[in-house]
């Protein structure tokens, strides 16, 4: 009986996928991954400087999760983005502390008329005034919505606790404070 080897086959990257490789070299403003089979791809341009904080602590031989964005540029090169898997990861994180109702800190980094405008693992999100504790909740006199802003970026620069309400779609984080 004649033996039947087997071979794995595999697919090739379709736009939007997400792939892991390694790194085979690293530039200025380009990280270059091996995606074997497939052939190399390369993270640069717009994409290299949204991800360059996360980009420049990567070395030669370390894995990077990363989205196609291009089949084949113009160097016969697959495109990719790890700035939007880096969002992706964090949304992900955000809805699994959500699930379990995990409270954790938040920094503020701006206000509006309605709450705080908050960031965690890059991921902007917001507290409606409405959800502020009774320690944090702005003290003005009634009507008077003119001193509200002014309380309100009292907290800028601040660590607040908070819990997820919700996590939309397309990445509009709601927070909790009580």
């Amino acid at each position: 009986m004649k033996e039947v080897s087997k071979t794995l086959l595999y697919n090739p990257p379709v736009l939007g996928q997400l792939v892991r490789g390694k790194i085979i070299n690293k530039g200025n403003s380009s990280v270059f991954l091996d995606l074997s089979p497939f052939g190399t791809g390369v993270i640069y341009g717009k994409e290299f400087f949204k991800a360059k904080e996360n980009l420049k602590e990567l070395k030669i031989g370390d894995e990077v999760l990363a989205k196609v964005i291009s089949l084949d540029n113009e160097e016969g090169l697959i495109e990719l983005s790890v700035s939007g898997v880096l969002k992706m990861l964090a949304l992900e994180s955000l809805n699994e502390k959500k699930e379990k109702g995990e409270i954790f800190k938040v920094k503020v980094v701006g206000t509006n008329r309605g709450g705080l405008i908050v960031e965690t693992n890059s991921i902007s999100g917001f507290i409606p005034i409405s959800q502020l504790s009774k320690e944090h909740f702005p003290k003005i006199q009634k009507d008077n919505f003119s001193n509200l802003l002014k309380e309100l970026k009292k907290f800028i620069g601040k660590e607040l606790k908070v819990r997820i309400l919700s996590v939309s779609k397309g990445g509009e984080v709601i927070f909790s404070e009580r």
